[in-house]
């Protein structure tokens, strides 16, 4: 480095200027601002302003400069056929600034480059050259190639001004004190300036204002330097020595070389909790240009939450009050707080396998369908199907992660939300969800035992007592209203019409995910029937929305709408999708669903009787009146629009994307009644959803494994086809286990199609009569003619141990149960 301690502080400004050059295709997507990652040319003069404040990391003879200003223009010349990209870099300081603005360029030209590339590679970066300079001894300089007149510097826009907001007006209920005990809190303010004095700290203090009002206890509040060491050991002391049980950081996480706190609070970190920090990102972009730029983080350290905010006053209130209903829900599931409504256990049960011991001993056994059992049951227990709105979801393929998904957005709206799916995977607590948490054996078996006692106390019951699922499900609704939870998500076990959990009575949206052949002989022998079944659910006055995933179907639903006096929406024509890119970390894509007010099909004939069309199975179908022709209805339902551009989901698959944009259709009708459901917090929820089993990578390493539980034709289809996309050049091997009762040739036969020939590892669940022997299952292979070589295993970790040392990528897939019988024990192994 050349030394510089002998020079004078002066004014310096410098101006570079580079141009990328795009095909026709490029300028139509940056025109319409339709490229999967979002603003191109905001993006890259965001990008541009990070680089030159980092230019002394990126060249290695850079000086460190205290910027006073850099701004970066990206200009779109269709006429050209180019984006021209200037930059201005201003500083008072011993040393010239011309590399930052040419870093600056540079940087920006590759950001285009980069957001660009999978549209189309025909790019070109060209022309990148300093314009002007000014300052210091060596003069002025004027490139004679430059424009006539140079473009002022003006700092960057942050926008207009938000209104200033107090805590109380933000979303969401207020905290009520009583509910959990007094949270502990600590304000952490990172400032170098700020550290020595030189600069009045007010987002620290605003912060502590917001906390006192929240009805928390600021015990801690301190300023530190940007620095590491700093930062993590102060943080380290506050969590150790004062039992807080919150700490919240203010500045360092923007965009100057020495913003490190995320990086300390890493270092020290338990675990990152998802979507805080992308939810901050979203509230923080409708104000500063930087947002998408910013780091902000959330983390567990102990029982203490930490989140780091950014370091302007406004910013730090504005994402404080974005995370308000979240930090209070981590705080009492992080503490085990109790809340208003927690019913305490008092059951002599303390395992899941007494609670389903319990269970078993009581229920009838098989697949029972009707509704008359479990009918007549919730009425004894109080008729808890009631107690909260509920959104119910059925279909084939989808209806967990759709779930999923739905209530990961309301519990990071501030809700307090109930999840019922089925089949669990590796222990029964997972099938009811309370604020995205299980609940003990001990609070099971006192649901049940409530159960088991209105059964026992009923003649009827008694003598035809219900089955399992029935059993199981209404155990789940009397927890979510002993739980008082403000809304629940309920999947379907078995078709929708004749399944238990038709009967709940507070409806607030219908959703039908992916439909496909399954389930036959309960729900008939062609897709039309099968349809019927999922149709039947939908409710009057209620939005009913349909993935649409067979065209041919959507008729029909719109049909069983009209009838029941359903809204009916689906994606595609009540919702815009588009731009959908997939990786190995999760999908994004932009999604529109215009507001206005919802219309039911129109009264345009009358077609045949449903009756006629679709074989009822059995009983006790209330959703689906008998009137012979469509009816509008009065007054029409308000609908709130929703623009998302590059929204993302950390869930993998191409079929992930239809399933968030049915569950974005559906919170999109819901937010006229949910006014918590913000576009911040949609965002944060859908990116912090989790499914596990459905490709869903659980090793990274040489090789990849992946687990899924797709187990019909059109999930294995589903899965064929994303194994393809990302991974399609590569060996990859199949470790397959089946159950006897599905079509596991034509499931044999999609995964066989793979470029790359695939290896296939049959084999079964241990202990599982319904269980396809491995054996058989090679052997059907073998007949096929399968690609690549085929074995036979009788356990599945041997048959996982053999696939990772002879691929790139191990695939488990073909059951459910085997998922749920592997996974555990891969984890195990793979953190011993």
């Amino acid at each position: 480095m050349i030394d510089v301690g002998n020079k004078e502080r002066t004014l310096r400004v410098a101006e570079a200027e580079g141009f990328v050059r795009l095909t026709d295709v490029i300028v139509r997507a940056v025109r319409e601002r339709s490229t999967a990652k979002g603003d191109v040319l905001k993006v890259a003069e965001l990008a541009g302003i990070m680089a030159a404040k980092r230019a002394p990391e990126l060249v290695p003879l850079c000086h460190l400069v205290r910027l006073d200003g850099v701004r970066v223009e990206c200009l779109l010349d269709e006429t050209e056929g180019r984006i021209r990209i200037r930059a201005t870099v201003k500083a008072n300081d011993v040393t010239g600034v011309e590399m930052e603005a040419l870093t600056a360029v540079s940087v920006a030209a590759l950001t285009v480059y980069d957001m660009c590339k999978g549209i189309d590679r025909g790019m070109c970066v060209e022309g990148i050259r300093l314009l002007r300079k000014s300052g210091g001894k060596s003069g002025d300089y004027v490139n004679p190639d430059a424009a006539p007149e140079a473009t002022p510097f003006k700092r960057g826009s942050q926008g207009p001004a938000a209104p200033e907001r107090g805590l109380g007006q933000s979303p969401g209920a207020p905290f009520d004190p009583s509910a959990s005990p007094s949270i502990r809190a600590g304000v952490l303010t990172v400032s170098d300036r700020g550290a020595k004095k030189e600069r009045e700290d007010t987002a620290g203090p605003a912060l502590c204002e917001l906390l006192s009002s929240w009805g928390a206890e600021v015990v801690c509040r301190d300023v530190v330097p940007d620095e590491a060491e700093a930062i993590a050991g102060r943080v380290r002391r506050w969590v150790g020595e004062e039992n807080l049980h919150l700490v919240l950081t203010t500045g360092g996480t923007g965009l100057s070389p020495r913003d490190v706190t995320p990086e300390a609070l890493m270092g020290i970190a338990d675990r990152v909790v998802p979507g805080m920090g992308e939810l901050m990102r979203a509230e923080s972009l409708r104000h500063t240009p930087h947002a998408p730029l910013s780091r902000g983080l959330a983390v567990t350290i102990a029982q203490c939450l930490v989140v780091a905010l950014p370091g302007s006053r406004r910013g730090a209130t504005q994402c404080f009050e974005a995370l308000r209903p979240s930090l209070r829900h981590a705080l009492e599931i992080l503490n085990g707080w109790s809340r208003e409504g927690d019913v305490p256990a008092h059951s002599d049960i303390h395992s899941f396998e007494e609670v389903e011991e319990l269970i078993a001993r009581h229920a009838s056994p098989g697949i029972r369908p009707g509704l008359d059992r479990i009918e007549r049951l919730l009425s004894l227990l109080g008729s808890p199907e009631g107690a909260y709105p509920a959104v119910h979801v059925v279909g084939t393929n989808g209806k967990g992660s759709t779930c999923a998904m739905l209530d990961a957005v309301f519990r990071a709206a501030g809700y307090r939300t109930a999840l019922y799916t089925s089949p669990h995977l590796e222990s029964p607590g997972e099938r009811l969800l309370i604020d995205g948490r299980p609940l003990s054996p001990e609070r099971w078996g006192s649901a049940v035992e409530k159960v088991v006692a209105a059964l026992e106390g009923d003649a009827a019951l008694r003598s035809d007592p219900p089955s399992y699922f029935e059993l199981v499900t209404a155990a789940a609704f009397v927890m979510a209203a002993e739980e008082k939870v403000e809304v629940a998500v309920v999947e379907a076990g078995l078709g929708g019409r004749l399944d238990a959990t038709n009967l709940l009575s507070n409806v607030v949206c219908s959703v039908v995910c992916s439909i496909s052949m399954d389930h036959t002989e309960y729900l008939g022998d062609t897709l039309e029937k099968i349809a019927g079944e999922k149709f039947a659910v939908v409710r009057a006055g209620v939005p009913a929305c349909f993935s649409g995933n067979d065209p041919a179907l959507v008729p029909l639903f719109d049909e069983f709408c009209g009838r029941a006096g359903a809204l009916p929406l689906v994606p595609g024509r009540d919702a815009v999708v588009g731009a959908a890119g997939m990786t190995e970390t999760g999908c994004v894509f932009d999604f529109k669903a215009q507001g206005g007010r919802a219309r039911s099909a129109p009264a345009e004939s009358s077609p045949a009787p449903l009756e006629s069309r679709i074989e009822a199975q059995g009983g006790g179908a209330r959703s689906v009146p008998a009137e012979s022709s469509l009816a509008p209805l009065e007054p029409l339902e308000p609908l709130a629009a929703l623009s998302l551009s590059g929204v993302r989901t950390s869930l993998i698959g191409r079929w992930q994307v239809s399933n968030a944009a049915l569950a974005l259709l559906a919170i999109s009708r819901l937010r006229v009644r949910f006014d918590r459901l913000t576009e911040p917090a949609v965002r944060a929820g859908l990116f912090s959803a989790r499914w596990p089993g459905r490709l869903e990578i659980v090793s990274r390493g040489r090789p990849l494994i992946v687990l899924d539980g797709g187990h019909n034709l059109d999930g294995v289809t589903k899965l064929a086809e994303s194994v393809t996309e990302l991974w399609g050049n590569k060996n990859v091997g199949f470790v397959y286990g089946v159950m006897k009762d599905k079509d596991y040739p034509a499931c044999l036969g999609a995964l066989n199609g793979l470029p790359v020939k695939p290896s296939l590892y049959a084999t079964c669940v241990p202990g599982m009569e319904r269980s396809l022997a491995s054996d058989v299952l090679a052997e059907c292979a073998r007949r096929m003619r399968w690609a690549g070589e085929v074995r036979a295993w009788e356990n599945p970790l041997d048959a996982v141990g053999r696939a990772s040392e002879e691929n790139d990528v191990v695939v488990v897939c073909g059951s459910l149960y085997l998922i749920g019988w592997i996974r555990p024990k891969l984890l195990e192994r793979m953190f011993q």
